[in-house]
């Protein structure tokens, strides 16, 4: 997951409160999102590499999702 540093004022995630000098992790880009409040730590390259990763993540967890729909349906059709 990419990783922001927080420069300017604070920011709340999750009921935590980061102040300057922490360090946040999100799947938003949070540098371009709030110009001036966040330095990028992970190299532009890896932030798209991140994005990637996580639509492949919620692609393979919806194609799980519905194997396994398909499987229970024809385990229930087996067994009347």
């Amino acid at each position: 997951m990419p990783r922001f540093k927080v420069v300017a004022g604070a920011h709340i995630q999750e009921g935590k409160v980061f102040t300057k000098g922490k360090v946040v992790n999100s799947d938003h880009d949070l540098a371009t999102t709030f110009k001036g409040k966040f330095e990028a730590i992970d190299k532009p390259e890896e932030l798209e590499a991140g994005k990637e990763r996580k639509a492949l993540e919620e692609g393979s967890e919806e194609e799980e999702e519905t194997t396994t729909k398909r499987h229970r349906r024809r385990h229930k059709s087996s067994e009347e």
